[in-house]
């Protein structure tokens, strides 16, 4: 038996355990949502359907995997979600290649903050103060990529720890987490990704008088992608209540020139984006819409600076 049918197998059982905490964390899931939302444009343009392809996203967020096929970036992103939060994040990313073989680094930092909350009493009356809340997450990730002459043709993996930093009317919790994940291209069309948030479940532990703890439960996704033609591509994550689905067109395909159009769609939201790549420089964005009337539209803006 040659290194490719092993390393296909050694896949396959890897698959069947990923499978089964995917339907354990589906559960899970529905407890304990995701705290913050998504900060890539790409992402969010995408319907969050990025799990397979999340080096074009934030791979610290969207799935560790994915590092170890980013180049030397620098990303950056801000939004006003649904008129109300605000949200920023920057990363950068660095392949190691001198010092450990192929490993890519990133480091990066998310902030979600809300200001002129309404203080209300026990009985749901309004005492006229207002306080506000803010959330900071600090990642450090390392992913590589393995090659093989089989049908499975390459498989990246990376993990990344994050930090938790959360304040809220004077009050301050801390906590910290550990997330794993890997994208496998099989064949010239599929990829498959897989990812683990809070493998390590993350406790904020919050410094009050109690001493409140809060728990963010693990939770998983697993996500497949299919090239449709060379300018055009489905992709699918299954995780939540539903499916999310996603879309990419190809406008424009120069030497240093590309134009995307971007479409998605899950349980409760529906989301449109473009990207466009001039060099190095690439801007992309996103507009999210909520089932709930009383949310407002979101519109995302990203920069990436690669080489």
């Amino acid at each position: 038996m040659d290194w490719g049918d092993q390393m296909n197998k050694l896949f396959i059982y890897a698959l069947l355990v990923m499978m089964t905490i995917f339907k354990c964390n589906v559960i899970s899931a529905e407890i304990s949502k995701v705290h913050s939302y998504n900060p890539s444009a790409v992402s969010v343009s995408l319907g969050e359907a990025i799990t397979a392809y999340s080096y074009e996203g934030y791979s610290l967020i969207d799935n560790p995997g994915g590092l170890a096929r980013q180049k030397k970036q620098w990303d950056m992103s801000y939004s006003s979600l649904f008129g109300q939060v605000s949200q920023s994040y920057m990363s950068v990313s660095y392949p190691l290649l001198n010092k450990l073989s192929s490993w890519v680094g990133s480091i990066g930092v998310q902030n979600v903050s809300v200001d002129g909350i309404e203080e209300a009493s026990v009985t749901g009356r309004k005492t006229g103060n207002t306080f506000g809340y803010s959330r900071y997450d600090t990642y450090l990730g390392m992913a590589r990529s393995s090659t093989y002459q089989s049908l499975i043709h390459s498989v990246h993996y990376g993990v990344a720890v994050h930090t938790i930093y959360e304040s809220l009317y004077g009050t301050q919790g801390f906590g910290w987490g550990l997330d794993m994940g890997l994208i496998a291209e099989i064949g010239s069309r599929w990829q498959l990704g897989f990812s683990i948030d809070n493998l390590k479940p993350a406790i904020v532990e919050w410094n009050t008088e109690s001493q409140t703890s809060e728990q963010l439960s693990t939770t998983s996704k697993l996500g497949l992608g299919y090239q449709l033609t060379d300018y055009s591509r489905i992709s699918v994550d299954f995780g939540d209540a539903s499916p999310k689905v996603g879309g990419l067109i190809t406008l424009l395909n120069r030497r240093k020139t590309r134009l995307y159009l971007r479409g998605g769609i899950g349980q409760y939201l529906k989301s449109l984006g473009v990207g466009i790549v001039l060099g190095i420089f690439q801007m992309d964005y996103a507009y999210q819409s909520q089932d709930a009337s009383y949310m407002s539209p979101t519109h995302r803006m990203s920069v990436r600076v690669s080489n």
